[in-house]
């Protein structure tokens, strides 16, 4: 399939989910479910496109986002629950990506993301654990030390924000496993954090960001998925997490053969209508736990804690695959020496076909 095709069906798919007034919601947990952190996250992947008609809808996302919000707080889950500092930093990256971050609005966002920042570096969901404890009936006694503590798929999302940027790197160089990953604490999939905290440390930690891509390219099986807990046989919220992160490699023919693998078998998954099934894998941990994937009786379906919640719409699946494709899309075309290889023996295109890709950049017209 053309990579344009991909791009321009998911838009079109992800545009036509939102409600009339410009947000999307995704997820179904027990306080229902997400519409500002989800608005935040999906408006943040169609700016990425950085078309007229692609910032028009962000903006639209943003828009909304500021009528939701209350004065010096940040943004939640949805309208029900507590601010949180992950839902606000996704909201903020859609905001700088705007060219609003200096706003008055944002700034004030900002000084509540602040107080999530713990000394150690990392940033942890809730700062305090008053009003979440009052929100999900906790007894006074209940420990939050997990929900309360620094997450590191949370510190790797924020680690873009300038003003964050050191602090959280510095965090995320201390927690790189032997293996080469992070670990994500509210997601099954350990790509989301390792992709996130790979591209914040490209830069400065090299070494780090090699011995992640040698994990990723062991996660790759032959057919180019990626497994996860929920879905062994292939997660596409997984597969475009670790292409992401394969394309931080300083030289792409070292990594081109998994990569071309997960490229093709994501965009075989595309479904008619422009998306991808649902698979990102939302892993509501108890407040106490502090290492969630030692925890062996999670509830697929689920609504409270202990449950691992699908995105039952697929948006934040597709959102993930569709800023993937895109940043594929610009790091091929970056490339000039990249030459065709012919076609395999299916008779596809290879994904070192240069032409394939400039001719995809000209068709590219949302």
């Amino acid at each position: 399939m053309d990579i344009s095709v991909a791009i321009e069906r998911a838009f079109a798919f992800l545009v036509e989910a939102r409600d009339r007034a410009g947000f999307w919601n995704d997820f179904d947990l027990a306080p229902g479910s997400s519409d500002e952190w989800v608005t935040a996250y999906v408006g943040l992947a169609i700016a990425s496109l950085e078309t007229e008609s692609a910032i028009h809808v962000a903006f639209e996302a943003w828009q909304w986002l500021l009528s939701r919000r209350k004065v010096d707080e940040g943004w939640g889950y949805n309208r029900l629950t507590p601010r949180d500092a992950d839902s606000t930093l996704w909201a903020l990256k859609l905001a700088e990506v705007l060219g609003y971050g200096h706003w008055a609005s944002a700034q004030q966002a900002y000084a509540f993301l602040e107080q999530h920042m713990c000394e150690c570096g990392g940033m942890t969901t809730y700062a305090s654990d008053v009003q979440i404890r009052q929100f999900i009936g906790a007894s006074a006694s209940a420990s939050f030390v997990g929900w309360c503590g620094p997450h590191t798929c949370v510190t790797a999302a924020v680690a873009t924000l300038e003003q964050f940027r050191m602090a959280a790197c510095d965090f995320l160089k201390t927690r790189q496993e032997s293996d080469g990953c992070w670990r994500s604490y509210w997601w099954t999939e350990d790509e989301y954090a390792t992709a996130l905290a790979a591209e914040a440390l490209l830069p400065h930690s090299p070494q780090q960001v090699q011995s992640a891509l040698n994990w990723a390219i062991n996660r790759i099986r032959s057919d180019g998925s990626v497994p996860s807990t929920v879905f062994p046989l292939g997660s596409c919220f997984a597969t475009a997490w670790i292409i992401r992160l394969l394309l931080l490699s300083d030289d792409l023919n070292q990594v081109m053969a998994p990569l071309q693998q997960a490229v093709h078998w994501l965009l075989e998954q595309q479904n008619s209508d422009g998306s991808w099934a649902a698979s990102a894998g939302l892993r509501v941990a108890f407040p106490h736990m502090c290492q969630p994937r030692n925890f062996n009786e999670w509830k697929l379906g689920g609504k409270k804690e202990g449950a691992i919640c699908l995105d039952q719409k697929g948006l934040f699946t597709t959102a993930t695959v569709f800023q993937t494709l895109v940043v594929l899309f610009r790091v091929i075309n970056r490339y000039p020496d990249l030459r065709a290889s012919g076609e395999n023996e299916n008779g596809d295109r290879s994904l070192g076909d240069r032409e394939f890709w400039k001719k995809s950049a000209i068709a590219l017209t949302i």
